[in-house]
């Protein structure tokens, strides 16, 4: 009797866990802020807790460090799930959180590195010239930390994703929740205030 009831058990879990597999993302969000149950937290734990590890894998380059990152993250995530907004995908909300928070550890950290700012130079852009490769790689790293830390949290995530992780244009919309030609500006932008820091060494804004 009781190894029956051991098995009904197994099998009604089973089910659940099988349920919940089939839950969209958003599904279990809203299931968590209407009812605040624990098995729908669980399963979007066990779905994030490895994609923002290997974002911040990517970011940081440090397992160690990472690892301490993803559980920050995590936690971060729940208790800011109300702001979520449901307009794009959950995990690109996600994302940007993550990206957000390895930003703020770098800076905090001082851990600007001259091989991962040099690949922020565009020769051009639509006819107009931006930063150079050339002149990218005669920056002195000091002052190009200082001026990417003139740029907002923003602008500098833009700016890593595009040239330092090799995001597409239509990838980084889709993350930043943005129009293909908003990304477009924005990026220019970007560099374009990162070249005026870096020649006025960020004494003015």
């Amino acid at each position: 009797m009781d190894q029956g009831n051991k098995t009904d058990a197994s099998d009604s879990s089973d089910r659940e866990g099988s349920n919940l597999q089939k839950l969209s993302d958003e599904d279990l969000v809203k299931g968590i802020l209407e009812r605040g149950d624990n098995a729908l937290r669980e399963e979007l734990y066990h779905r994030y807790a490895p994609f923002v590890y290997r974002r911040s894998v990517a970011v940081m380059r440090d397992v160690e460090l990472a690892k301490d990152i993803t559980h920050d993250v995590m936690i971060k995530l729940f208790l800011k799930l109300s702001s979520f907004s449901f307009r794009s995908p959950f995990r690109h909300w996600a994302h940007r959180i993550t990206y957000n928070h390895c930003l703020n550890v770098l800076k905090k950290k001082q851990k600007w590195r001259k091989s991962d700012l040099s690949d922020l130079a565009l020769v051009e852009d639509e006819g107009q010239e931006a930063i150079r490769e050339k002149e990218m790689q005669e920056l002195k790293l000091e002052k190009l930390e200082r001026a990417m830390d003139c740029l907002s949290e923003s602008e500098r995530m833009l700016l890593w994703m595009h040239y330092r992780d090799g995001f597409s244009l239509k990838d980084i919309a889709q993350t930043a929740g943005l129009g293909l030609s908003a990304v477009k500006m924005r990026l220019k932008r970007s560099r374009e205030k990162l070249a005026r820091f870096y020649e006025k060494d960020c004494h003015e804004r």
